[in-house]
């Protein structure tokens, strides 16, 4: 499910105000979108699962609430709120949310 937000720049908003969390699932909402960037916010429910993909950009993922069990690589992490992780471009990923779970995703192309 995919929501658009519009944010004027230079502009303040809670990261809370951006999406509600989903019914018994996950929403996105693209941010920014450019041609070398995309910011997406992101919310999961508990137990959600986005199975294990490849992106030809660089990613950071920074959790605002709960906890993503995130594994890159074979690699598992367990990310909480205030933490952040970069991915290289094509790092094949997989993440789960162990309650739920607000973050944001940045693809980006460097």
């Amino acid at each position: 499910m995919n929501y658009k937000v519009t944010i004027e720049k230079n502009t303040r908003i809670p990261y809370a105000d951006l999406l509600a969390f989903a019914d018994n699932g996950i929403a996105s909402s693209t941010l920014l979108k450019t041609d070398t960037a995309e910011v997406c916010v992101m919310t999961l429910d508990e137990g959600e699962e986005i199975s294990e993909h490849a992106v030809p950009k660089e990613v950071l993922i920074q959790v605002f609430e709960g906890r993503i069990e995130l594994t890159i690589d074979g690699e598992l992490l367990d990310i909480r709120p205030g933490e952040i992780v970069r991915m290289a471009p094509k790092a094949p990923h997989s993440l789960r949310a162990l309650e739920p779970s607000r973050m944001m995703l940045s693809l980006l192309t460097v």
